[in-house]
């Protein structure tokens, strides 16, 4: 995810120096040689995200508080990335042949893009941008270049169901949606 979000930046001007910095703060740093520096910090969220999670979202300002301290010119920015997949679900088994699951739904927490939205928006305030609610983009369907055949094998050799059933992308992905807000800090 940081990697696609950096070579956006790049993409949006040639001049800018744009590094990634996994593990680190700032995750994404950017700057010409003249102008003072964006940093970022980019989490995702989605409708399993436990709640300690969502306290590592939270330990992002502080880690960018932190930052703009030392480098007191620096713009940093907080980017939360959202993921819903109402129809999604799938019953107990074995993922990659060694962890035995739960149903998907016995981990669902926050089942839309807008209760993941409060939840963070509880702990930072106000997105900066878009004000007020996350930036949220449905799925199209089906998408360019999707072949259902390719995801439904790839699902099979990485879970193993307890009991009969088929993963049908169609079904999971329906209603799915992404979304996105910033908070300037």
């Amino acid at each position: 995810m940081n990697g696609n979000l950096a070579d956006a930046i790049r993409q949006t001007d040639a001049e800018l120096c744009v590094s990634q910095f996994p593990s680190s703060c700032p995750d994404i740093l950017a700057k010409r040689s003249s102008d003072r520096q964006l940093a970022i910090e980019a989490k995702h969220v989605y409708d399993m995200t436990l709640a300690k999670y969502f306290a590592q979202v939270t330990a992002d300002r502080s880690k960018l508080l932190k930052y703009k301290a030392v480098n007191g010119s620096a713009d940093v920015w907080q980017v939360v990335f959202f993921v819903q997949l109402p129809e999604a679900d799938y019953p107990t088994g074995r993922w990659y042949g060694n962890k035995q699951g739960k149903r998907r739904c016995d981990y669902i927490k926050h089942r839309n893009i807008l209760s993941q939205y409060k939840k963070v928006e509880g702990a930072l305030g106000a997105a900066t941008w878009p004000a007020g609610s996350p930036y949220i983009q449905p799925l199209r369907w089906p998408p360019v270049s999707f072949d259902p055949v390719l995801l439904s094998r790839w699902f099979d050799d990485i879970f193993k169901p307890d009991q009969s059933w088929n993963f049908d992308p169609r079904t999971y992905l329906h209603n799915a949606a992404v979304g996105v807000a910033t908070w300037r800090h």
